[in-house]
């Protein structure tokens, strides 16, 4: 009996202790990650069987062709003065960029991906996140993108 229950409280303590990396891991990316802004792609901000909220596209995912990305790899973009995301090709970042890069991956149809492809919102609050130009994404050093929040045509917060 005794060796069950010791088997139950080690296992226990290994998924809350993995649970309280990941909680901390993403923090960490919140608090110290930089923010970039990426222009949406159109959006549609219902679901039915979820409640409201807006699934993103984001135009530098659009601008690349998807095929040529396996799991795991790495969208290189420039971000301008404001920070607000452009792409470029591979090698050729202009001067007035900053350039950085976004691991990704493919989605389920073959989609280019960043992992901040949905933003929950409050029921009946659907109107005010219409407004939703830009996703604030937070990245790591590594490329981990975070989804911070969402912001209109004049990088002012929508939350």
């Amino acid at each position: 009996m005794k060796y069950k229950q010791i088997i139950i409280i080690a296992n226990l303590v290994l998924v809350l202790g993995f649970a309280n990396y990941a909680i901390f891991s993403k923090q960490a990316i919140l608090s110290k990650g930089k923010l970039i802004f990426l222009e949406l792609a159109p959006v549609d901000p219902r679901s039915i069987m979820q409640g409201d909220y807006m699934a993103l596209n984001y135009r530098v995912c659009m601008a690349f062709d998807p095929s040529v990305f396996g799991n795991g790899s790495y969208l290189e973009i420039g971000i301008n003065q404001k920070s607000i995301a452009r792409t470029f090709i591979k090698g050729a970042c202009p001067d007035s960029l900053t350039k950085l890069t976004i691991k990704t991956h493919r989605g389920p149809y073959g989609q280019l991906l960043i992992g901040a492809e949905s933003y929950f919102f409050q029921e009946g609050s659907a109107e005010r996140f219409s407004k939703a130009r830009y996703g604030g994404i937070r990245l790591d050093e590594k490329g981990t993108a975070l989804l911070e929040g969402l912001y209109d045509e004049h990088l002012k917060p929508l939350n």
